[in-house]
């Protein structure tokens, strides 16, 4: 998945807590089979280094989160006012 047209759309500065939520997405979710092992491992990397909040760090979350709902990541990125972000991640999934 080409997530990167989705982070682009996204700005931290506007709206922080997207971090927050979207590592809500992965802590509750039961999806936890469908993310790749490095995945998790880039994942894990990112949040040890307190980098989520950048570039990198939020690619790597989007496409964790995005593989473990991607209906509760493109609600949660349309509910903190990236509608644009959210449409982008459902075009992207759809070309998978």
């Amino acid at each position: 998945m080409d997530i990167s047209e989705v982070v682009q759309k996204v700005s931290l500065e506007s709206n922080p807590g997207i971090v927050d939520r979207l590592v809500d997405i992965l802590l509750k979710s039961k999806g936890a089979n469908k993310v790749p092992s490095e995945l998790v491992r880039d994942f894990l990397h990112y949040w040890r280094k307190d980098r989520l909040a950048d570039k990198d760090g939020v690619t790597i979350l989007l496409e964790a989160a995005a593989k473990m709902d991607a209906d509760a990541t493109s609600k949660e990125l349309a509910e903190a006012g990236f509608s644009e972000a959210a449409e982008a991640l459902t075009r992207a999934l759809k070309a998978e």
